[in-house]
Formats: structure tokens, sequence, C-alpha cells
């Protein structure tokens, strides 16, 4: 399924914590850009704010936070709600489409957390996960034996740009 706005439609919907200020309806950086189904062309994107990563670290310095089982979590964040519930046994993401990878305004560290109700629970931690050009696979050292409805996408770290993209996630 693919998503055309950030309502949906069938069940599914998207929301993040945030979207980068240039965004306009002739060119959204809304989350639903990440669920179109087009990892090209660049502008195709989920864009979080300006100025939330440390441009030389990437070190996440905003005030977005996810309530989980373990307690709050900082870290821009991007979520699918589904009509059903899923196994999950990988992540693929595409950052914003380039000629020239590793690209800086990429997730570097990030979880990804699923939920039926209540708090989010963590499915697993990435470290070091640059995403490259089209889609890379980043699979779960241990798949997911709850079917969850929704998940949540936290970037905890930017590759150092002071902003992240997600072109797409499957």
């Amino acid at each position: 399924t693919t998503l055309s706005s950030n309502a949906g439609s069938g069940g599914y919907s998207c929301s993040a914590s945030s979207v980068n200020e240039a965004s306009t309806t002739a060119q959204p950086y809304e989350p639903f850009m990440a669920f179109e189904g087009n990892t090209s062309p660049s502008a195709n994107i989920w864009g979080t704010s300006v100025g939330v990563y440390d441009f030389t670290t990437g070190d996440y310095n905003g005030n977005k936070k996810l309530v989980t089982t373990s307690g709050t979590v900082s870290g821009e964040y991007i979520i699918l709600n589904m009509p059903h519930g899923i196994k999950l046994s990988a992540v693929k993401l595409a950052g914003q489409y380039t000629t020239s990878p590793p690209l800086t305004n990429t997730p570097k560290n990030w979880s990804v957390y699923g939920k039926n109700s209540g708090s989010w629970e963590l499915i697993q931690h990435f470290t070091n996960s640059i995403p490259g050009n089209g889609f890379s696979t980043f699979n779960l050292t241990t798949p997911s034996t709850i079917e969850y409805q929704s998940f949540a996408i936290v970037v905890t770290e930017s590759n150092g740009d002071t902003i992240v993209c997600i072109s797409e996630i499957e």
C-alpha cells in the first residue's frame, strides 16, 4: 500500500515529529512521502526540521520524545499506522536519492518500535546503519513474534547533517 497523504486511506495513516519548514503543497516533505512508493527523485522525501541534529557530530539536539515501555527516547520520528498487524523481520530504508553516498542527511543511529496500544515497544536499535542509494535492507537480529499495527522509526543521530531525510520506507 502506498500513501498519497498523511491521512492515508483504508486504515493506513502516518505522522512525524516534525516536517521541514520548506514543505509546500507543490513540494511536500511530509511523512507520507516516505510511503508513496518512489525512492527518486530526490525531492520525494520526509524531511525533519532543520537544525535538530548537530552538523559536526550528527547528535540529536531537538526536543522531540517518544514514550516507550522503557522510558522516553529523544529523536525525530516517523510513524506508520495500519489497519492490521504484521510481524516485522526487516526494515528497508532509502535515503534522499543521490549519486554519491553516504549522505550526511541520512539516519545513522536509529531504532524501530512497535505498538498496538499503550507505549511503544523497542523492536531493534541500529547503529552505524546508513542507507545508500535505493533501498538498504536492515534485517532484525530477532524477527518480531508480535504482530504490531503501528511502527515508529526514531532517529537519534544523523550521518553528520542538521536534518534527516528519508526517501522511502518499506
